[in-house]
C-alpha cells in the first residue's frame, strides 16, 4: 500500500543522501565519520569530487613537472656539447666526453652502449608525460595512458561528478527532507505539498481519513443490498404465488356458499346463509419488503444500463459527412 511505498521511498531517501554524515570527520580507511555514519550517494560523490579536485589533479600536475625536469636533465642527441656542469645535461656530458675519447675504445662504448640507452630513457620520458611509443628491451610498444591524459581525463570525471551531485541534489529536494522522527517533513508550495515522500503521507492521511471509510461504508452497504436483494428475492415470489391463488380460492368459497345454507342444519321454514371468512396474513412487511426489492431491482437495472451503454463516437465531419 502507500504505507510500504513510503517506507522504501524513506529508506531510498536515506540511501542518496544522510543527514547525520560529517564529511569533516571521514576517515576514508573505515568508511565512516567519527559517530559511525556512512556517506550518502550524494556525500560520496562529493568527498569523491572533492579528492579528484585537491589530490588527484594536483597530483598529476606535479608528475608532468617532474617529467619535463627529467626530460631537461636528459637532453637531446643533437646538442652543442659545452663545458659539463651541473646545468648541462647528460647527453650533452656524454658527448664532450666522447670528443675528448675520440679514436679510442671508449668511444665506441659511448655510441654502441651508452647514446642508446639515453635515447630509450629520453623518448620514455615524453611518452611518458604525453603518450606515443615506449623503447623497451626488445622493441617497442605503445603508451596510451600517458600522465596528461590520465589528468584530462580525471578533470572531465571531476566535471562529471559535479553533474552527477547537482542531480542528486535535485533528486533529494523533489522527495523531500524526514524529521527527527524519521516523518516526510512537510512542504507546501502554492498551497499544495512540495515533495514526493510529503505528497504519498498527505494522500495516505487522506485515504485513512476519508476514502477508506466511505470505501468501507459501500462496501458494508452492497452486503446489506444483496442480503435485502436476496431476502426480497424470496418475498416477492412468495407474494406473487398467493396472488396468483386467490382467484382459485375465493372461486372455491364462492361454490361452497351457493351448495350450503347452514354448517349444521336450520329449523325448518327459517332461511339462512353460509358466508366464508378468508383471513389473509398481514401484509404491511410484506409490501415494504416487496419496495424494497423492487427498488434494488430498478437500481441494477440502472447500473446495468449505465455500465452497458456504449460510449459515444465522434466522427470528423467533412462536407458530406455530420457529427454523429
Amino acid at each position: 500500500g502507500v504505507a510500504s511505498l513510503i517506507d522504501n521511498l524513506k529508506k531510498i531517501r536515506l540511501g542518496l543522501s544522510n543527514p547525520l554524515f560529517d564529511a569533516a570527520s571521514y576517515d576514508t580507511e573505515k568508511g565512516t565519520d567519527a559517530n559511525g555514519n556512512k556517506p550518502g550517494v550524494q556525500e560520496a560523490v562529493t568527498l569523491s569530487k572533492k579528492a579528484m579536485d585537491t589530490q588527484l589533479i594536483p597530483a598529476f600536475e606535479g608528475q608532468k613537472q617532474v617529467l619535463n625536469g627529467l626530460e631537461t636533465f636528459v637532453g637531446k642527441p643533437g646538442e652543442e656539447s659545452v663545458a659539463p656542469s651541473t646545468s648541462t645535461s647528460v647527453y650533452n656530458d656524454v658527448n664532450y666526453l666522447k670528443g675528448l675519447l675520440a679514436g679510442t675504445p671508449a668511444e665506441a662504448v659511448i655510441d654502441q652502449a651508452i647514446n642508446p640507452k639515453l635515447f630509450a630513457i629520453g623518448t620514455n620520458v615524453t611518452v611518458l608525460r604525453d603518450g606515443g611509443t615506449l623503447i623497451i628491451p626488445g622493441g617497442t610498444m605503445p603508451f596510451p595512458a600517458s600522465v596528461t591524459t590520465v589528468a584530462a581525463g580525471t578533470e572531465k570525471l571531476s566535471d562529471s561528478l559535479g553533474k552527477v551531485n547537482g542531480g542528486l541534489g535535485m533528486m533529494v529536494f523533489g522527495m523531500g527532507n524526514l524529521d527527527a522522527n524519521g516523518n516526510p517533513a512537510k512542504v507546501m508550495i502554492n498551497g499544495k505539498p512540495g515533495s514526493v515522500l510529503y505528497a504519498l503521507s498527505y494522500f495516505q492521511s487522506a485515504m485513512n481519513g476519508k476514502l477508506i471509510p466511505g470505501v468501507d461504508m459501500i462496501i458494508d452497504g452492497t452486503g446489506k443490498i444483496g442480503a435485502g436483494s436476496g431476502t426480497a428475492k424470496e418475498t416477492i415470489s412468495a407474494g406473487l404465488t398467493t396472488m396468483q391463488s386467490v382467484p382459485a380460492i375465493v372461486s372455491a368459497l364462492k361454490d361452497n356458499a351457493a351448495q350450503a345454507s347452514t354448517f349444521l342444519g336450520k329449523p325448518e321454514g327459517a332461511e339462512s346463509a353460509v358466508v366464508y371468512m378468508y383471513m389473509t396474513p398481514s401484509v404491511d412487511n410484506t409490501a415494504a419488503t416487496m419496495n424494497y426489492g423492487l427498488g434494488v431491482i430498478v437500481l441494477v437495472l440502472i447500473v446495468l444500463f449505465a455500465l452497458g451503454r456504449p460510449p459515444k463516437e465522434v466522427i470528423q465531419s467533412t462536407d458530406t459527412d455530420v457529427q454523429a
